[in-house]
């Protein structure tokens, strides 16, 4: 990490990552937290004077992510109103009507029911089926 430039307006810091090679080499990842961190070590408080513009994650462990990039802080603008808003010293008393809602009508929601399909165990079968199925019965 390096501050490439400082005015009184703007920080610009330079964050480069080194490309693994080996499965070996660590895994690096620079964020927004990482370079406030930085900034406050190297004497400039940014999280209350400064707001970060231009944000980006920098890490070694995907392709998809870059290795280098630039965090833009600038300087917040506080505009200051010269003229105080009127104070009015009377105070306005609101009457509200209660109105009491209207009794929710009563809405019975019972389950669908289904029908449920009983299974005849063998030996429950009828003498109808018995004849028909040609088995016989153990009395």
């Amino acid at each position: 990490m390096k501050i490439s430039k400082n005015d009184g307006s703007k920080i610009v810091v330079d964050v480069r990552v080194k490309k693994r090679k080996l499965a070996t080499d660590p895994y690096e990842t620079v964020d927004l937290g990482d370079v406030i961190k930085f900034l406050e070590k190297e004497g400039i408080n940014v999280s209350e004077d400064y707001t970060c513009e231009n944000q980006d994650v920098i890490g070694n462990h995907a392709e998809n992510i870059s290795l280098s990039g630039q965090f833009v802080f600038s300087k917040k603008i506080v505009k200051k109103s010269l003229t105080s808003p009127a104070k009015s010293d009377t105070v306005e008393e609101v009457k509200e009507e209660v109105v009491p809602d209207p009794e929710p009508k009563v809405v019975s929601t019972k389950p669908a029911t289904t029908s449920r399909r009983r299974r005849r165990t063998r030996g429950a079968r009828t003498k109808e089926e018995n004849k028909l199925l040609g088995t016989k019965t153990v009395e």
